[in-house]
C-alpha cells in the first residue's frame, strides 16, 4: 500500500489508467492480471478511506494538494489524451499561459494550451475541455478581461 501512496504522491494528479500503466512498469510486470489490478485498486480505495489519497472521478492525487504545474509531453513519448490530463492540470497550464502573456484573447490562449499539451487543433475534445476550464477560471475570479483580453486576477 505504501508503494501505491508514493506513486500517487509522485505523479498525481494522475489518471487511473496511466497510474496502472506506471504501476505495471515499476513492478516490471509483463501484464496486469485482473486479480493484481483488484489488489492495487483496493489499496487506492483503502488509502482514500484513510484520507491519504483523493479520488476525483478517474484521477488520483493527494488530498487538498493544489496543482502547481502542468506537464508537457517529452519529445518522442506518447502524448496523454485529453481525458487523461486532469482538469486541475489544464487550468494550471491556462493560468500560466495567461500570466506569461496577459491581454491575449480567449482563442489564442486555447490554441497555445492545445500546443502545450502536444495536441493538434483537431484533437477530439481538446478545445471544449480547455474552454470549460477557462470558464471555470473566470467563474472562480482567477481571470478577468473575458473574452478579448484575458488577465490573471493577481495581475490586475
Amino acid at each position: 500500500m505504501e508503494f501505491v501512496h508514493r506513486l500517487i504522491a509522485a505523479e498525481g494528479p494522475i489518471h487511473e489508467e496511466v497510474f496502472f500503466l506506471h504501476t505495471r512498469e515499476v513492478l516490471h510486470l509483463k501484464s496486469f492480471t485482473t486479480p493484481k489490478k483488484k489488489l492495487i485498486r483496493a489499496a487506492v480505495e483503502q488509502l482514500a478511506e484513510d484520507g491519504r489519497v483523493a479520488v476525483d472521478g478517474e484521477f488520483f492525487d493527494l488530498p487538498d494538494r493544489p496543482c502547481r504545474y502542468a506537464r508537457r509531453p517529452f519529445p518522442g513519448l506518447t502524448k496523454r489524451t485529453v481525458e487523461r490530463v486532469a482538469p486541475a492540470e489544464r487550468r494550471t497550464a491556462l493560468a500560466g499561459l495567461i500570466h506569461d502573456e496577459p491581454g491575449r484573447p480567449y482563442g489564442e490562449v486555447v490554441a497555445d494550451a492545445v500546443r502545450f499539451f502536444g495536441w493538434t487543433a483537431g484533437t477530439l475534445g481538446a478545445k471544449s475541455a480547455l474552454a470549460g476550464d477557462l470558464y471555470r477560471l473566470r467563474d472562480q475570479g482567477r481571470i478577468t478581461g473575458w473574452p478579448d483580453s484575458l488577465v490573471g486576477a493577481a495581475s490586475s
